[in-house]
């Protein structure tokens, strides 16, 4: 778990995303799980890591990549 929350760091030290955007934050042994209200912003920042969104069926925006999950609901 020590290597998950290592790269929880440096995701926030690197980039513009910030652990005040996200209501959940989950870090297990093997992933990373980020939960936030969905904001234009938060959008804009996630985008420049994590290329590719898919919408669930609940219609909540979801980004995924190298066992961090981001969802915007």
């Amino acid at each position: 778990m020590e290597k998950q929350l290592r790269k929880l760091d440096l995701l926030f030290r690197l980039t513009r995303l910030k652990p005040e955007m996200f209501y959940s934050v989950t870090v297990s042994e093997h992933t990373i799980n980020l939960q936030g209200f969905f904001n234009c912003k938060t959008v804009v920042d996630i985008k420049k890591i994590f290329v590719e969104a898919t919408i669930s069926d609940n219609g909540f925006i979801e980004f995924s990549k190298n066992n961090i999950s981001i969802i915007l609901t």
